[in-house]
Formats: structure tokens, sequence, C-alpha cells
């Protein structure tokens, strides 16, 4: 029984048995064909070339098998960390908006201030100064 070249997969060492084994295998049913009984020791050594080679897949295949059920359940985890994130998103898009909303106001609280202060300031001015000095190096002027 010859089996499916590569298989559709990429391990080289599962490629190289199926490879040898269809070659001993279309080496077996050559002989076969050419009247050469079964219990000639040429075809019994193909034979326990084919049944090793075939072990040897086997194994590759349950080997194959277990690295795709453990990529399986790393996906899976991968996945519910995922879900877990997204269902915290509304939590985070809460924040985002919170922290939006108070960087909108720090510009306006920021011009409020500098309107108080502005007032303060005009308030600590005298309205009509009675003396007004200006002071130069070469003269004082009183008004």
């Amino acid at each position: 029984m010859v089996v499916p070249s590569a298989l559709g997969l990429a391990d080289n060492t599962l490629i190289e048995f199926v490879t040898i084994y269809n070659t001993a295998q279309m080496e077996r049913k050559r002989l076969i064909d050419a009247n050469v009984p079964p219990s000639n020791p040429l075809v019994q050594e193909l034979d326990g070339q084919i049944e090793k080679l075939r072990l040897n897949i086997r194994e590759s295949l349950r080997n194959l098998q277990n690295v795709g059920r453990e990529s399986l359940a790393q996906n899976k985890r991968r996945g519910a960390i995922g879900e877990a994130q997204l269902g915290a998103m509304p939590e985070k898009v809460k924040e985002l908006m919170e922290i939006k909303r108070i960087s909108g106001i720090i510009p306006g609280l920021d011009k409020l201030f500098t309107e108080k202060r502005k007032i303060l300031l005009y308030q600590e001015l005298p309205l009509f100064p009675t003396q007004i000095s200006l002071t130069r190096p070469d003269r004082q002027l009183h008004l």
C-alpha cells in the first residue's frame, strides 16, 4: 500500500519517511510482480524495512497530533485571555472617557484662573494713584 506523498504537511521527517516507505513498497511490488516469492530474503528484508517505516510514520503522526493539540490548547488559552480583556474593555472605555473629560476641563479651568488672577491684580491697583514715581538713573519724577 502506497501512502500519498507529503500529505500536505510541513514535517520534513514525516515526508522523508513517507517517501522512503513508498519507494520500498514499489520495490517490493516490483519484486513480487517479477515472481520473486515472499519468502525470498530480499522481499523479507523489504518487509522488515516497510514495517519499521510504517511504525516511524505512525510515531511521527502521533507527535504531530500532540503538537497540534498543544497548539490548540495554547490558542484556547490565548482566546480566553482575549475574551477577558474584551470583557474589561467597557471599563477601560469609561476610564478613557473620564480622562478625556478631565483633560477637556483643564484648559477651561486654566482660562478661569487666569481671568481671576487678572481681576485680583486690578483690584490691588489703586483706581486713582495719588503718587506715581518714575525712576530714571539721572532723576526721579513725582506727579
